[in-house]
């Protein structure tokens, strides 16, 4: 049995899962859910919380747009007003805002990002953490986070608040690493999304649909998107070998890792097109459930 406590979403004892002699996570045996002590999986994590590179960064946006633009459109949702949490640069809210819709962004501590001020002048800013954010009901229509919710301390009151701030037929967009992938089992601590410190629960498509569902969700589309983090398996393969390593940054921290990662990117592409479980990340979109 794990040492800390029973599955944060279905509330079943967890089991120790021993990565090597020093770090080990906690897995659900009912829905695969994973949870991470720091002190007890250390894993090498870098310092800083954010280690992207900023064109890497801004590709990977495009596409999670162009995505969640055909899941609003397939829904026949179109946003007037809506929410992004841990919005970071800003890359996503701008494009909202030249679409001619009411903005908000939850972040409260920026992680060093450039924001220019123009933008934040033409949003509305919650300086808090997503679990504090105190919004009026059925007020958007749409709420989302792209790499969020793995950070957050308390992810199912953050999915409440969603529910009641959504209007009837509301979205929310999520994306966030898949505790399931086969990259964790495979490099082990070595796996990128561990490098990040404040990476603490990896959700599985089933702790993700059982979560979202008791918040009041319905409609849960749930995929392994081919387009995100590209450079997941690169980088853990860098930190497997020990190069590339940046104690600040991590394995992207510098410029040969940067590079050895473009280097292997077209493989780990085509591995992941034939093994799509290799693919480290979840895309979910589901909508408010009417009553």
């Amino acid at each position: 049995m794990s040492s800390i406590t029973a599955c944060e979403i279905c509330k079943t004892p967890l089991n120790i899962w021993q990565l090597d002699s020093e770090n080990e996570l906690d897995l659900c045996p009912s829905c695969n859910h994973v949870e991470r002590d720091m002190k007890r999986c250390p894993s090498g994590a870098r310092r800083h919380p954010w280690g992207g590179v900023g064109a890497f960064d801004r590709f990977r946006l495009a596409l999670t747009w162009r995505s969640q633009a055909r899941a609003l459109q397939k829904r026949n949702v179109d946003p007037k007003d809506l929410l992004e949490i841990g919005f970071g640069a800003g890359i996503l809210l701008e494009r909202h805002l030249t679409e001619g819709r009411n903005v908000q962004g939850s972040e409260a501590e920026m992680l060093e990002r450039p924001v220019g001020d123009d933008l934040l002048q033409r949003i509305v800013h919650h300086k808090v953490c997503a679990e504090d954010l105190s919004l009026a009901p059925e007020s958007i229509d749409l709420f989302y986070g792209v790499h969020v919710i793995e950070h957050l301390l308390d992810p199912c009151k953050v999915f409440a608040t969603a529910a009641k701030s959504l209007r009837p037929n509301g979205v929310i967009h999520f994306v966030t690493p898949a505790g399931d992938s086969l990259g964790l089992k495979f490099f082990g601590t070595a796996w990128w999304n561990l490098e990040d410190p404040t990476h603490i629960r990896f959700f599985s498509p089933d702790s993700l649909k059982l979560a979202l569902s008791k918040a009041g969700f319905d409609r849960i589309e749930i995929r392994r998107p081919w387009w995100d983090s590209l450079g997941v398996e690169s980088a853990s393969l860098l930190r497997r070998l020990g190069l590339g390593n940046n104690s600040e940054h991590g394995a992207l921290g510098n410029s040969f890792g940067r590079v050895l990662l473009l280097m292997m990117m077209p493989l780990f592409f085509v591995l992941r097109t034939f093994v799509p479980k290799l693919r480290p990340s979840l895309e979910v979109v589901a909508q408010k459930r009417i009553v």
